[in-house]
């Protein structure tokens, strides 16, 4: 039996303190605390990764959350 490849997917934003948040669905942003809220995603390879390109992006609380998947490219039929 072939394994399949581990696909790591999350939702990323920036809250309004500028901490990088990750979430297993579609988070929802909350004017009034300045955070998204969601079901937290928690993969430290993953948070590095994003974080790093949200900060070269200058990613902040004004853009929206963003979709993101990780892991071996599929291979074409």
């Amino acid at each position: 039996m072939e394994k399949k490849p581990i696909k790591n997917k999350c939702w990323a934003a920036v809250n309004k303190n500028g901490f990088v948040v990750l979430f297993t669905d579609e988070p929802k942003r909350n004017e009034e605390t300045g955070k998204w809220e969601g079901n937290l995603y928690v993969n430290s390879v993953v948070y590095a990764a994003i974080k790093d390109i949200f900060e070269k992006a200058s990613w902040n609380w004004e853009k929206e959350a963003e979709y993101f998947e990780f892991g071996p490219k599929e291979k074409e039929n």
